[in-house]
């Protein structure tokens, strides 16, 4: 048995919130793959699989290129879906390589963000855990590109709990969180609950009580006939 290195494939040595700290610098300014990966650290062979797949989802743009020193032009990706720059050289073969699962989800959850979500629904528009979804808001909050732009106060009684974060792209400060308080509003609800249980006790007892009161009718009106045969008793139920 031969022992050798165990090469990953693309994009699984960094996480989603990885890729959300390459995409933030690439949010200030544009970027090639190789001085994106020098300045987040990725290196460029991720951040070229990353740049393509986001471009390929509609996440980024060419914003220009570059002659490198060796072999053809290098595209310069900026943030936001727009026209390409146009191609100097000979026309290109579309880039047709697999792409990522990871990858794929977060670019998903990038174009999610555009519009505004709790991370239930993000987690539904991107197909991840509902935790993924959390951690990656929160990652993004800590670089300032994501923001809570509302908060969801739940307005059933019944449905009592803290206001939920609706998220979306943006550096502005977080929307002011509604004031709440858990325990008046589960008093309220206890409250509720007990008048619906007592007036439930209430109405078994009365139905209770006229099936009683009719019983015992019941079996007065058939002493009086004379016994309890099927007869007797069929008479006494239609005379009650």
């Amino acid at each position: 048995m031969t022992r050798g290195r165990t090469y990953r494939p693309f994009g699984s040595h960094l996480s989603m919130t990885g890729y959300l700290s390459v995409y933030a610098i690439l949010k200030s300014s544009p970027h090639t793959a190789k001085t994106l990966g020098e300045v987040s650290g990725a290196g460029q062979r991720i951040c070229l699989r990353l740049l393509d797949v986001m471009h390929r989802m509609g996440v980024i743009h060419v914003a220009g290129w570059v002659q490198a020193k060796k072999g053809p032009h290098q595209p310069i990706y900026a943030d936001d879906p727009a026209e390409d720059a146009k191609y100097p050289g000979k026309v290109q073969k579309p880039n047709l390589a697999r792409m990522p699962n990871l990858m794929v989800k977060f670019c998903k959850a990038l174009i999610a963000l555009r519009k505004t979500m709790t991370c239930k629904e993000l987690s539904e528009e991107a197909g991840m855990f509902v935790a993924s979804a959390n951690d990656l808001v929160n990652h993004g909050k800590t670089l300032g590109i994501v923001r809570v732009h509302r908060w969801l106060v739940r307005s059933k009684v019944s449905a009592a709990g803290a206001p939920i974060a609706v998220w979306g792209m943006g550096s502005e400060p977080d929307a002011p969180r509604p004031e709440f308080c858990p325990l008046k509003y589960r008093k309220v609800y206890n409250k509720k609950k007990t008048k619906e249980l007592q007036a439930e006790r209430t109405k078994d007892k009365e139905q209770k009580r006229k099936s009683l009161a009719r019983a015992n009718e019941t079996l007065e009106i058939a002493k009086k006939i004379g016994g309890f045969s099927v007869f007797t008793f069929a008479q006494a139920l239609e005379a009650a």
